[in-house]
C-alpha cells in the first residue's frame, strides 16, 4: 500500500498538465511544479516507502518531504510575485534574499536526482538545498500558513485575521517560525497590501474566503490520516478508516463546491475517490493503510492550493493593473 499509493501523485502531475496554458497559473509555476511532483511521487516510494525513513537527513525523509517544501515555496511565491521585492515576502526569509526562487529550487533538485547515483544524491542535496541559511525551505508548513495568512488578510477584517493566525499557526510552525509570521510576515505583506490599493469588493472577498475554506477542508482530511501532524488512536480505527473512505468522496464534493475551482469535471476519478492508485479500494478503508488516505488526499489538496495562490495572484494583479491606469 506505501509504495503503491505513492501514485496517487501522479494524478496531479497529470492535472498540472491539464492546466497548462489554460492562464489559471503561469506556464513557468505549472513547469516547475511539475518538476517538483516528479521528485516526490519516486522520492517518496522508492526511498521512502523503501524504509529509507529516519528524519532528519536520510535521503528517504529528504526526497519524501523537499519536493512538498519546494511545491508549497513555488506557491506561495506566485501569491505574492505582483508585489514588491521583499526578502520577507517573497523569501519567507528573515536574513535576506535567498540564492534561489522556488522555481530554481524545484530545477536544482530534480537534476541532481536526475543526474546523481544514490551514493552521491545526498551530498549533493545538501549542496543545492541546506548551505546559504536554506534549511526553512523544507519547512513547508511555513509555505502554507503565509499563504493562508495573505488570504485572510485580503478576504477578512486585520483583527480577525490576526487572530484566526494567531490561534491556528502555533500548531502547525516552529516558535521561531510563528514569531517570524506574525511579527514579520504579516506585518510587511500588510503594508505591501496596502501600497497597492488593493480594492476588491464585498462578494470577492466572500469568494475568497470560501475558496481558502475549501481548500483547507481538503487539507485538514489529508492531514487527519497524516501520524505526524495528528496522531491518536483514530488511525487504527476500523470503523474510523471505513468511515473516513466512504464519506471522503462527499467531503470532496462539499469543499469543492466552496472552492469553485471546476475540479469536479476536471479531475471526477480523483474527487469521488476511484481507482485513484492500484488497489485503492482495498487500501483506502483498511485501518493497516492510514497513511494511504495521506497520499490521496494531500494529492487532491496541492492541485487546491496551486489554483487558490493563481487566483490570489490574479486579484492582486488587477489591484496593480488599476493603480498602473
Amino acid at each position: 500500500f506505501f509504495f503503491a499509493s505513492n501514485s496517487a501523485y501522479y494524478n496531479l502531475m497529470v492535472e498540472l498538465c491539464d492546466i497548462y496554458g489554460s492562464g489559471a497559473v503561469p506556464d513557468d509555476v505549472v513547469h516547475g511544479l511539475i518538476t517538483a511532483v516528479s521528485v516526490l511521487a519516486p522520492g517518496s516510494s522508492f526511498f521512502h516507502g523503501g524504509g529509507s525513513r529516519l528524519p532528519p537527513n536520510s535521503l528517504g525523509f529528504v526526497l519524501d518531504n523537499l519536493p512538498i517544501a519546494l511545491m508549497a515555496y513555488v506557491t506561495h511565491q506566485l501569491a505574492v510575485s505582483s508585489l514588491p521585492a521583499s526578502s520577507v515576502v517573497h523569501d519567507l526569509s528573515p536574513r535576506g534574499p535567498r540564492p534561489h526562487s522556488g522555481l530554481e529550487y524545484a530545477n536544482l533538485t530534480a537534476s541532481v536526482v536526475l543526474n546523481s547515483t544514490v551514493w552521491e544524491m545526498e551530498q549533493r542535496l545538501e549542496q543545492v538545498i541546506w548551505n546559504d541559511d536554506n534549511l526553512a525551505v523544507e519547512q513547508y508548513m511555513m509555505s502554507f500558513s503565509a499563504i493562508v495568512g495573505l488570504c485572510l488578510e485580503m478576504a477578512l477584517p486585520r483583527w480577525l485575521a490576526n487572530a484566526i493566525v494567531g490561534k491556528l499557526a502555533p500548531g502547525f510552525v516552529s516558535p521561531e517560525d510563528f514569531q517570524f509570521l506574525m511579527y514579520d510576515f504579516l506585518p510587511s505583506v500588510r503594508a505591501l497590501v496596502d501600497a497597492a490599493n488593493l480594492r476588491t469588493s464585498f462578494g470577492e472577498r466572500l469568494r475568497l474566503l470560501s475558496k481558502l475554506v475549501g481548500v483547507g477542508m481538503k487539507f485538514y482530511a489529508a492531514f487527519f490520516w497524516q501520524e505526524h501532524v495528528i496522531p491518536g488512536a483514530h488511525l487504527n480505527s476500523r470503523l474510523l478508516n471505513r468511515l473516513g473512505a466512504k464519506f471522503l468522496p462527499w467531503y470532496n464534493y462539499v469543499a469543492n463546491m466552496l472552492t469553485g475551482f471546476g475540479r469536479e469535471r476536471s479531475s471526477p476519478e480523483v474527487q469521488r475517490c476511484g481507482r485513484v492508485y492500484p488497489g485503492a479500494a482495498q487500501c483506502r478503508p483498511w485501518e493497516g493503510a492510514p497513511h494511504a488516505k495521506w497520499h490521496e488526499q494531500s494529492s487532491n489538496a496541492l492541485q487546491d492550493l496551486f489554483l487558490l495562490a493563481g487566483h490570489v495572484d490574479s486579484l492582486l494583479r488587477g489591484s496593480a493593473g488599476a493603480m498602473r491606469h
